[in-house]
């Protein structure tokens, strides 16, 4: 067989399925919409919150892991983590073969319904047959929906491959209704002829902007079969091509503008006068980023490890600046972030004289364009984790310095996390700085084995994270679970117990805990909130509010105690 054909289509016949499904129920008098998240067809009828209570089943295998340990004779609570994960590698079909009976068991599913305040009657309900429209009036419908759906994944990325197109044209099909697989390549047509809406754009009248999409196609040998070419079709959109090349031309222009930068005399007295001291071959390497941020163009970047120091070299700077006269500003994606500059003495009382300068860019951005923040020549913008900062923001930055003529300075590192907007801002820059320098070593771990298996995390690929993965589970510094969402939940409280009962006598000691999900921390939160319940530290629930997720619509309770 030629799987090649097959490549990339799977997500595509999924929804061409979920497409007939939709067309199917409509026939019969079925409200159907587009889930946005998943890209199936979904029932109108059926609130979210008892979707959401009923897809969380699927997460947890736990008591079909139970039960088939005991089918085999074995006794689940005696295993080990890795016999346990060993016995299901061998039987995980097996486990799945209970969905046969519980998918019959409507009378269970009703009273789990019942016991959230919910009782279904019926998704018909009174609800007419779908009227018939015409063939150019469902493929606009079904363009407009796909074209939602490609104009958010472009949000998030500046290109896509041509397989995503084509799901979202099918998931197009899902909310209008399909006639066969053909309707796919029509939607296309129409997606490739109109472009798609630009997210947060708009043109003159106010209306939403709408982009063009531009394909690229490449070729290659199949590496298996040499008479084989194989072609590559990547997907990106007008808006995002001259965003880039003004982003690239605009930050170009700024790095061979060397007005106003400073000398090797005020980097000394910057470096004298924040008492650090930069010894040993990590120290020469700040050092040489201190003179390349400090000296370059009113648009320097620099790049580094996790624990390179990156904001802790910003100190000196920070100090000549000030001798300077300039006025500093410290922004990054995030309040959190932005105010980790604090460590470079950003934002004391003596140079601000109250007023606050380290925001979140976005925040700084609507400053300045509304004129509440008044910036010159003589100002200093510190950007940090620019990394996490996206195309077009930071092309608004740059247009905003090309307006106020501020100097800008960014350190980051393209490794450590990524934009949540599309592009990949720090390769993009490289195109109109240069080569960006970067510091590959760290001082954040503690010892040799510590700064080993940083380095392979940070080399990434299966191998190297493999081995990183299993040295960290040697140092009790990382856990795999056995079991269900359940067991990783009550792990995850567990740990954070004891790290807390651990370090009781460092009053500044603090603990973090990152998730997936905000209903991963909601479980988590709740994990923990019984075991202050149980230990007294927290006392019984006064009162119970209807909470809110803004971001899927979930309810839940909310109980408040003192």
């Amino acid at each position: 067989l030629n799987t090649l054909q097959m490549h990339g289509r799977i997500h595509e016949w999924g929804a061409i399925y979920q497409a007939h499904l939709a067309q199917n129920l409509r026939r019969v008098g079925a409200s159907i919409e587009l889930d946005r998240t998943t890209g199936a067809a979904r029932l109108s009828a059926v609130p979210e919150e008892i979707r959401a209570a009923f897809s969380k089943r699927t997460r947890d295998a736990l008591s079909d892991a139970k039960a088939y340990a005991a089918s085999v004779g074995a006794e689940w609570d005696r295993m080990t983590g890795d016999e346990r994960i060993k016995l299901l590698k061998g039987g995980a079909f097996a486990s799945r073969s209970a969905k046969a009976d519980d998918l019959s068991d409507f009378a269970s599913w009703r009273r789990q319904a019942e016991a959230r305040g919910y009782q279904h009657k019926s998704v018909l309900q009174d609800a007419a047959p779908a009227e018939r429209m015409t063939e150019a009036a469902r493929l606009d419908l079904a363009y407009e929906a796909a074209a939602r759906v490609l104009g958010e994944q472009f949000a998030r990325r500046a290109v896509i491959k041509a397989e995503d197109e084509r799901v979202a044209a099918a998931r197009g099909l899902v909310a209008a209704g399909i006639k066969d697989g053909g309707d796919v390549d029509h939607v296309i047509a129409r997606l490739r002829a109109r472009g798609i809406v630009e997210t947060g754009g708009a043109d003159a009248s106010g209306e939403p902007a709408r982009t063009q999409i531009i394909a690229v196609e490449t070729e290659r040998d199949d590496p298996d079969n040499p008479d084989v070419t194989i072609t590559t079709t990547r997907l990106t959109t007008r808006a995002h091509v001259e965003q880039e090349s003004a982003l690239v031309e605009l930050a170009g222009q700024a790095s061979r503008d060397r007005r106003g930068t400073l000398n090797p005399v005020q980097i000394k007295r910057g470096i004298e006068a924040s008492g650090l001291r930069f010894t040993g071959e990590h120290g020469a390497a700040q050092r040489r980023m201190i003179d390349h941020l400090g000296m370059g163009g009113r648009f320097a970047v620099g790049t580094g490890a996790a624990g390179a120091g990156k904001t802790t070299l910003l100190k000196p700077l920070v100090a000549a600046w000030r001798d300077q006269g300039a006025d500093i500003h410290g922004i990054s994606l995030g309040w959190r972030q932005a105010r980790e500059l604090r460590e470079a003495g950003l934002n004391t009382e003596a140079e601000t004289g109250g007023r606050d300068t380290i925001a979140a860019v976005s925040v700084f951005i609507n400053r300045v364009e509304s004129g509440r923040l008044d910036l010159s020549n003589r100002s200093v913008v510190v950007i940090d984790e620019l990394g996490t900062i996206g195309t077009r923001q930071m092309l608004d930055l740059l247009r905003l310095q090309e307006r106020h003529g501020f100097r800008m300075v960014a350190i980051g590192d393209p490794k450590q996390c990524q934009s949540i907007e599309a592009g990949q801002v720090i390769g993009l820059l490289e195109k109109g700085l240069g080569k960006v320098p970067s510091i590959e070593s760290s001082v954040r771990q503690t010892n040799e084995r510590a700064r080993e298996i940083a380095g392979l995390l940070r080399k990434g690929g299966v191998e190297a994270v493999g081995k990183a993965l299993d040295m960290k589970r040697q140092d009790g510094t990382a856990e795999i679970v056995a079991g269900g969402h359940g067991e990783v939940i009550a792990r995850a409280a567990a740990l954070w117990d004891e790290r807390r009962k651990a370090n009781a006598d460092r009053p500044r000691f603090t603990l973090s805990i990152s998730t997936p999900t905000n209903q991963d921390a909601r479980a988590i939160g709740e994990a923990i909130r019984q075991r202050l319940l149980a230990s007294g530290e927290l006392g019984q629930s006064r009162m119970t509010l209807a909470a809110i997720d803004k971001n899927t619509g979930e309810h839940y309770a909310l109980p408040i105690a003192t």
